[in-house]
C-alpha cells in the first residue's frame, strides 16, 4: 500500500512539472505530502517486522493522517479537479479550469491554441431541440436602454457582454464567425475559471444579430449558449441569452448553489453589457 502511494506521489510530482502557476505548487505539495506520509507508514511497518526503534503508533498515525488528509487529500483533490490537457501535439501546457489568480494573456493564448484541435463536448444544435436528459434549458431577456440597433449589434461584436462580466478573452476580440475558437478567464473571488468554446452558429439579419458557441473539453460546463439582440416592429431592442447545459466537471457538479450563483451573476452582467448604451465601442478585456 505504501509503495503504491509512493508511486502516486511520483506521478503527482511529474504532473506538477506539466502544469503552471499556483497549480504547479499545490500539486508538488500534494505529492510531497503523500510521499512523506507513505514513508512514515512504510518505516513503521518495517520497524514492526524487524524490531527497530521508531515512532509510537499514535504519533505516526497523527503525522501520517495529517499529511494524507490535508496535504494529499485536500490539496490533491483541489489540484486535480477540473484539470484539462490540450492535445499532446499542440505544444500547449496543461491548465486547470479553476485556479487562483488569473492566467496571463500568454497562457490564455496557449489554451486557445490547444483548443483549436478539439471538438465540442455538446451535441450539435442543442438549442434547436428539446434538452437531452440531464441538461437544463435557461433563457433570459432584457430590453435595451436605447433604440439604436447598430449599437446593440456592436455590443455583440465587441463582446461587451463578456467585458461587463469581467472576462478576459483570447483572442481579445474574437471575430463573430463560425469556427472561431476562443479561451476565457472569468473572475471568481481571488481566483478564476477558465474555459474554451467555439462559435458554431451566427445570426445576421436586419433585425436580429448574434451567435451561438459550443463548449470544448476545457470548460466547466457542457452545452451551447446563445447571445442575441433583436428589434421588434416598434423598435424595441431586446437582448436574449439562452443556454442548454449541464455541469462539465467535478467542480461544477459538487458546487451546486455556488455554481448557479456565479452563473446567474455572469448572466446579469452579460445583459448589462448588451443593453446599456455604450460609451465606448471597444472591448477592453
Amino acid at each position: 500500500m505504501a509503495q503504491s502511494g509512493l508511486g502516486t506521489a511520483t506521478m503527482l510530482a511529474r504532473l506538477a512539472v506539466r502544469t503552471q502557476g499556483t497549480r504547479r505548487i499545490t500539486l508538488a505539495i500534494a505529492g510531497t505530502a503523500l510521499g512523506l506520509g507513505m514513508t512514515l507508514a512504510l518505516g513503521w511497518a518495517w520497524s514492526m517486522a524487524l524490531g527497530w526503534r521508531y515512532l509510537a503508533l499514535d504519533a505516526m498515525v497523527r503525522a501520517h493522517g495529517t499529511l494524507n488528509a490535508l496535504g494529499f487529500g485536500l490539496l490533491g483533490l483541489a489540484s486535480l479537479a477540473g484539470l484539462q490537457f490540450p492535445p499532446a501535439h499542440s505544444g500547449a501546457t496543461a491548465m486547470p479550469v479553476l485556479h487562483l489568480g488569473r492566467p496571463s494573456p500568454e497562457a490564455l493564448a496557449a489554451l486557445a491554441a490547444g483548443a483549436a484541435d478539439t471538438t465540442p463536448t455538446a451535441p450539435a444544435g442543442m438549442l434547436h431541440a428539446p434538452a437531452p436528459p440531464g441538461f437544463r434549458r435557461d433563457r433570459w431577456t432584457r430590453s435595451a436602454e436605447h433604440h439604436d440597433f447598430e449599437a446593440a449589434r456592436r455590443a455583440v461584436t465587441n463582446w461587451r457582454a463578456q467585458a461587463a462580466a469581467g472576462m478576459a478573452l483570447s483572442p481579445a476580440l474574437p471575430p463573430i464567425e463560425v469556427g472561431t475558437t476562443l479561451a476565457f478567464a472569468y473572475p471568481v473571488g481571488p481566483g478564476s475559471v477558465t474555459g474554451t468554446c467555439r462559435i458554431v452558429e451566427v445570426t445576421h439579419e436586419s433585425d436580429r444579430f448574434g451567435f451561438v458557441y459550443a463548449t470544448l473539453p476545457h470548460h466547466p460546463e457542457v452545452g451551447e449558449e446563445r447571445f442575441l439582440v433583436e428589434r421588434d416592429p416598434l423598435g424595441t431592442i431586446t437582448a436574449v441569452i439562452e443556454a442548454v447545459w449541464r455541469p462539465g466537471n467535478v467542480i461544477t457538479r459538487i458546487g451546486g448553489p455556488a455554481t448557479r450563483y456565479f452563473q446567474l451573476r455572469a448572466t446579469r452582467r452579460y445583459l448589462d453589457g448588451m443593453t446599456t448604451e455604450p460609451t465606448t465601442t471597444g472591448h477592453q478585456g
